[in-house]
């Protein structure tokens, strides 16, 4: 801690939370009953988003400070005390990521068929930690249904937030818009990514391919838009791009020496399951290209 009171931490922590395993809307609807057989299949399928995402981001200068997977009896006070004690944790920034199961309208985090974590929620458990007051950053990263009704939220809490919301340094990125749904992919035809859900595969290839700008990760989901959102003091200091390839606009975020590429994505391609062609699909505009796609 320095003289001033402020803390002071070369480490970034990562909260990797899931909620519940199904969807409890879609599952009421349904009337179904898991056996054990299919609980185990979808619950791999989870563990491998979170494990590859594990992989990609975490490193020497990141520290894990806790990972929840989603499972059949989470319950909202347990999610919101590892939320807390996260925030109460001393780090140079926070990544907060869900992989779960979003509620329609509101993209709040489904935790049973009574409760879920909602925006608000975070909000002020941020305002009760160690980080806000000393100026950090925080990262939340939505892989779920509706999840871009957060990003609304946010903006009308940022016009109206006074004095708190203008020293909030946040960015989020979600998986899809608030009126979509996020999908997962269930075969490989054209790459060597994990099955999984499509935003953490984006952002696992986006990650691995840092390096080499030509290996793009072309988005092929017409029903399916990752956005993302920053506040205008971390917007200060990002510079945002747009992808001629991909038809998508990007930022880089370096929160905890680990780069983040956020990703807000208004078009998308056609690919054939050989991999050789792929059609571009914005409004009006459609190119063909030749070669093999990821």
């Amino acid at each position: 801690m320095k003289r001033d009171g402020s803390i002071q931490t070369s480490k970034g922590l990562v909260l990797m939370l899931g909620g519940f395993l199904y969807d409890l809307t879609e599952k009421q609807q349904r009337k179904t009953t898991f056996d054990k057989k299919t609980i185990a299949k979808d619950l791999k399928r989870w563990k491998n988003d979170f494990s590859q995402f594990q992989k990609a981001f975490i490193d020497s200068k990141t520290k894990l400070y806790h990972c929840e997977l989603p499972k059949l009896t989470p319950t909202l006070d347990e999610n919101m005390y590892l939320i807390n004690k996260f925030f109460s944790q001393p780090a140079a920034s926070y990544v907060l990521f869900w992989s779960g199961h979003g509620i329609p309208e509101t993209g709040d985090w489904s935790i049973s068929e009574k409760h879920s974590i909602t925006f608000q929620n975070i909000l002020e458990a941020w305002y009760q930690g160690v980080g806000y007051p000393n100026n950090k950053l925080l990262l939340i990263i939505v892989n779920s249904c509706y999840s871009g009704a957060w990003i609304s939220q946010i903006k009308d809490y940022m016009r109206n937030g006074g004095d708190k919301a203008s020293k909030l340094k946040l960015a989020i990125q979600v998986g899809c818009t608030a009126e979509e749904e996020s999908f997962v992919q269930t075969e490989n035809l054209v790459d060597d990514l994990m099955i999984g859900s499509l935003l953490i595969r984006k952002m696992v290839h986006d990650k691995i391919n840092l390096a080499n700008q030509q290996n793009i990760f072309v988005w092929t989901h017409e029903k399916q838009h990752p956005t993302f959102y920053v506040t205008p003091n971390v917007e200060a200091h990002l510079r945002i791009k747009d992808c001629d390839v991909t038809g998508e606009k990007f930022c880089y975020l370096n929160p905890l020496h680990c780069t983040f590429r956020l990703s807000r994505i208004e078009s998308s391609w056609s690919i054939n399951k050989q991999g050789t062609q792929a059609t571009f699909i914005n409004k009006n505009i459609t190119t063909i290209k030749k070669g093999k796609f990821s």
